[in-house]
């Protein structure tokens, strides 16, 4: 299976899932993000310096107790931050939300010095000011149902004397949280929720909730529901539950993929190969499977980015659920973690319901099946990648292209990473350059023998190519005529 390779540029992204993918992505999940435009950072300044760890900061503490504040750096370049997570979600949820909202809010609002960014399960906001514990109702964005009820004379009175429940409560609850529902008919129910975030008094929460709700007859008068929501407080009513568990809140990379595996670089190129896979069970959401999916990537959140590599099980036969995450053995932590957390979203959302599913970035590898593989050489799953540039002299660069690798596995197997990079000296002043890895979960000699495989595929993957990949379940190789490893 080949595929093109045209920009150096590329951000891998390759996944394959267990059963033909459907869409995830319901109508009513919340992604928003509030970027104000007045001022901007450049890249790489101490600003997105403090930035990054401020958003790090937020993402590794908003579980404690679902809410927290930081600020990193001085005058001018210091950074304010603030998470928090809706009151009834729990502390896995909560993790998952806030790393995915502040991997979101960067790429909503690229180089910003203010912003927010808005699930349904959770805030993350920053500026170059302190706004702790001020009111900030604006911009106040609404989503509205549709839907009208069928007796509006009826409904109204009724949403009215649940809002004002809840309204008392939230803004005098340690929480700033509330929910409820109250009967609009036989049959039928109003659910509510309302929140403030935790840094403000009771008296500026209520005056935030005052105003959305006083913004209902004009903006939503009889509809089925709404959401309304600012920086520092939200309202939202239904006539369906909302006190169900929520999916995970995927990381929306603004892309409009529907085939698999896929290719995306920056100028969202797609492209298609067929891939077998050897399982067709499902699950349905909230069953314990799906409890123990989740469960998972969060124990994987946590394993994964201080060494590049975690495994873990959840969960009890039948309903137990095997993971690996597995970085590029080059990345920082940092970039291991957002990689991790970014793969856990994006494989729910490409893969939704699937028993078993892979997933693969540039920078890390995640996998997860209701079998146990650990230690399993995975060589159904594949994909080849080139350049679709030639060499000029495509016998003699193959040659080195394989004794590169070559010489990369036997470093990579008797490596404790599992992990090795090198280059290799051209004619005209050219190098070639190439990395091996495996998951750390082989033994050295099933190490070598993964990577011998995937090297006897060159001449079906990459013959006279400027550049490729072999990229599998257990091990992957690359070759470029230019640096793509970190120093």
């Amino acid at each position: 299976m080949m595929q093109s390779l045209a920009s150096k540029t590329v951000h891998l992204l390759l996944f394959s899932c267990l059963l033909l993918l459907q869409s995830p992505i319901k109508a009513q999940d919340l992604n928003y993000g509030y970027c104000n435009s007045d001022f901007n950072y450049t890249s790489g300044s101490k600003y997105a310096s403090n930035l990054n760890q401020t958003l790090t900061s937020l993402a590794t503490n908003a579980s404690l107790t679902g809410f927290y504040t930081t600020t990193v750096g001085e005058i001018p370049d210091q950074v304010y931050g603030l998470v928090q997570c809706n009151g009834d979600i729990s502390k896995e949820d909560c993790q998952i939300c806030a790393y995915a909202s502040a991997i979101e809010i960067t790429q909503q609002c690229p180089n910003k010095k203010e912003a927010a960014h808005f699930y349904d399960n959770c805030l993350v906001r920053y500026s170059d000011w302190s706004f702790f514990s001020t009111v900030t109702n604006s911009p106040l964005i609404h989503i509205v149902n549709v839907q009208g009820v069928s007796n509006p004379t009826l409904f109204n009175p009724q949403l009215g004397d649940l809002l004002e429940n809840l309204l008392s409560h939230a803004a005098s609850s340690t929480s700033k949280f509330s929910k409820g529902r109250t009967k609009y008919t036989d049959f039928k129910y109003i659910y509510g929720l309302m929140q403030c975030t935790r840094d403000l008094q009771e008296n500026n929460c209520l005056r935030c909730l005052q105003e959305m709700i006083s913004y209902i007859p004009s903006c939503c008068d009889g509809k089925q529901g709404v959401r309304l929501f600012s920086r520092s407080c939200y309202v939202r009513y239904e006539i369906n539950s909302l006190f169900q568990s929520s999916p995970l809140p995927p990381v929306l990379l603004d892309r409009n993929s529907t085939t698999i595996p896929v290719l995306l670089d920056q100028n969202s190129t797609t492209i298609e190969t067929t891939n077998s896979t050897n399982r067709n069970g499902n699950y349905t959401a909230n069953d314990p499977f799906d409890v123990n999916l989740n469960k998972l990537m969060g124990s994987l959140f946590y394993k994964a980015p201080p060494t590049g590599f975690g495994i873990s099980y959840v969960g009890k036969d039948p309903d137990r659920v095997y993971g690996l995450a597995l970085c590029r053995g080059d990345v920082s932590s940092t970039d291991c973690k957002t990689c991790v957390v970014e793969a856990s979203s994006e494989i729910r959302k490409r893969c939704p319901d699937n028993e078993g599913a892979i997933i693969w970035y540039d920078n890390c590898l995640l996998k997860y099946s209701n079998e146990e593989f650990f230690g399993k050489i995975d060589n159904r799953n594949r994909f080849y990648l080139y350049n679709i540039n030639n060499v000029s002299d495509s016998t003699s660069f193959n040659a080195k292209v394989k004794e590169l690798i070559s010489g990369l596995s036997n470093e990579a197997y008797l490596s404790p990473l599992m992990f090795a990079t090198g280059e290799l000296e051209l004619e005209e002043s050219k190098k070639l350059y190439g990395l091996a890895q495996c998951t750390r979960d082989l033994s050295g000699i099933d190490c070598k023998k993964c990577l011998d495989g995937a090297i006897s595929e060159l001449p079906n993957c990459c013959d006279g190519k400027q550049g490729g990949r072999v990229v599998g379940g257990s091990c992957n190789f690359r070759y470029e005529l230019y640096p793509f490893v970190n120093a």
